[in-house]
C-alpha cells in the first residue's frame, strides 16, 4: 500500500498542475473523465492510508466497525431492528448499509473512508466537468472551481468525519440534478434519502431547493432571514415532541448550535464566512437577466442557503458545515466570480477582478490551512 499511496500523491500532484494549464490543451471528453475519476481515486487512496489521530471522528468510526463485524445481528436487524445500538448510529439506514457490507467484505476498516472520499469526490467531479462544458472556456475546469472546492469541502474532514461530507455531496448532486440539470424530482428525493440517513444536518438544504423554484428575489432573502432566527424554536419543538429521526434532527440542531458545539479554529470560521460573505454580495449584486430559468434556479438556491449561513455567525459547526455543500457546488460559484456577464453595470464590472481575486486569495489561505492540519495530524 505504500506504493499505492506515493503513486496517488504524485497523481495529485500532476493533477493540480495540469488544472492550470487545462484550457490551453484539446482533450478529449472521455480522458478528462479518465483524469478526474483517477484524481478521486487517488485522494481516496490517500484517505485509506491515514493512521487517524485519537480526536478525529475516523478513530471512533473504525472502533464502530469492529462492533459492527463482530456482532450477531444479521443486515435486517441491523438495519431495522438495532435495539442495543450496535454501531452507534441505528436510524442512518444508507450509512448503516454502506457499514455492513464494507464489514463483511474485508477487515480492514479504512476502506470506509476510502469509499467515502471516492464517492465525495467523484460528485465533485462530475458537477465540475458538466458545469464547465456550458460555462467556460473550451468547456474545460477553471482553477478558481479547485480552490473554492478545497477551501470550502476540505479533505481532511471528508476524511476525518466522513458522514456529514458524503451527505452534503449526495444532497449537492441531488439538487444539481433537480434544479439545473432538470431531472425528475424522484432523483432529488432518492438522493436526499440517502443524504439524510447518512447525516441528518442536511435537512436544512431541502426548504430552500423548493423555495428556489419561486420567483421571490428579495423577498426570498428576508423570508429565509426570519426563518433561520426562528429555527432554534422549531428544533426545541422536534426536540420535544417529535419522535425517531425528526427528535434526532431537533437534538442535533440544538447541539450543534449550542455551547456543546466544536470550537473550530478562529481563522478557519473566518475565513468560511469571508469566502460565504463574498459570494453572498456577488449574488446579491449579479445580473440574471442572460440566465436559464434552470440557471436563475440554482443561483437563487444558493443565495438563499447563503443567507442562511451567515445568519448563524455565532454558531461554528452552522457556519463550515453546511458550507460543504457550496464546495460540492464550486464551479457555479467560480463562474460568479468570473464571468463578467453577470455584474450588469459598468461599475459593478470594473469591481469584478478585485472580487475575483480576493475570492482567490480567501479560498488559497483556506486550502492552505487545512493543508498544515492534514499533514500535522
Amino acid at each position: 500500500m505504500q506504493l499505492a499511496y506515493l503513486c496517488s500523491v504524485a497523481y495529485v500532484c500532476f493533477f493540480i498542475a495540469l488544472i492550470f494549464v487545462l484550457d490551453r490543451i484539446k482533450m478529449k471528453e472521455r480522458t478528462l473523465k479518465v483524469l478526474f475519476f483517477l484524481f478521486a481515486l487517488s485522494l481516496a487512496n490517500i484517505a485509506f492510508s491515514k493512521d487517524p489521530p485519537r480526536a478525529w471522528d475516523l478513530t471512533f468510526h473504525l472502533a464502530y466497525m469492529d462492533q459492527i463485524r463482530n456482532s450477531p445481528l444479521s443486515l435486517f436487524e441491523f438495519l431495522f431492528h438495532n435495539t442495543s445500538w450496535v454501531g452507534g448510529y441505528p436510524f442512518f439506514f444508507t450509512f448503516n448499509l454502506l457499514r455492513y457490507i464494507l464489514c463483511h467484505l474485508s477487515r480492514n476498516n479504512h476502506w470506509l473512508p476510502w469509499t467515502c472520499v471516492l464517492i465525495d469526490y467523484c460528485i465533485v467531479g462530475y458537477i465540475m466537468r458538466d458545469w464547465s462544458k456550458d460555462h467556460e472556456k473550451n468547456g474545460k475546469v477553471n482553477w478558481l472551481s479547485f480552490l473554492i472546492c478545497f477551501g470550502l469541502l476540505p479533505f481532511v474532514h471528508a476524511n476525518s468525519g466522513m458522514r456529514n461530507a458524503l451527505a452534503f455531496s449526495l444532497i449537492g448532486l441531488g439538487i444539481y440534478l433537480y434544479l439545473y440539470k432538470r431531472k425528475s424530482i424522484l432523483f432529488f428525493g432518492v438522493l436526499s434519502f440517502m443524504a439524510l440517513t447518512i447525516h441528518p444536518s442536511v435537512l436544512i438544504c431541502i426548504p430552500f431547493v423548493f423555495l428556489a423554484r419561486f420567483n421571490l428575489r428579495k423577498k426570498g432573502l428576508i423570508l429565509v432571514f426570519a426563518a433561520s432566527i426562528s429555527i432554534e424554536w422549531a428544533a426545541r419543538y422536534l426536540a420535544s415532541h417529535a419522535t425517531g429521526l425528526f427528535q434526532m434532527v431537533g437534538h442535533l440542531y440544538l447541539r450543534y448550535s449550542g455551547a456543546g458545539q466544536f470550537q473550530l479554529d478562529p481563522m478557519v470560521l473566518l475565513g468560511t464566512l469571508g469566502i460565504v460573505g463574498l459570494f453572498f454580495a456577488q449574488c446579491c449584486i449579479a445580473d440574471f437577466s442572460h440566465c436559464t430559468n434552470a440557471e436563475r434556479n440554482i443561483y437563487a438556491f444558493l443565495a438563499y442557503y447563503m443567507c442562511f449561513i451567515l445568519s448563524n455567525v455565532g454558531n461554528n459547526d452552522l457556519v463550515v458545515r453546511p458550507a460543504y455543500l457550496l464546495g460540492v457546488l464550486a464551479p457555479l460559484l467560480a463562474t460568479l466570480a468570473r464571468k463578467k456577464s453577470f455584474w450588469g453595470k459598468i461599475r459593478n464590472q470594473s469591481a469584478q477582478p478585485l472580487a475575483y481575486a480576493a475570492c482567490a486569495a480567501l479560498c488559497g489561505f483556506m486550502v492552505l490551512q487545512y493543508a498544515a492540519l492534514y499533514i500535522s495530524s
